[in-house]
């Protein structure tokens, strides 16, 4: 679980993704 974004689904997903998909 990413710590700077919660919310995505994916450990890959930092402060650039941040949208669930």
């Amino acid at each position: 679980v990413n710590a700077q974004n919660p919310l995505a689904p994916a450990p890959g997903s930092g402060p650039v993704m941040k949208r669930p998909g």
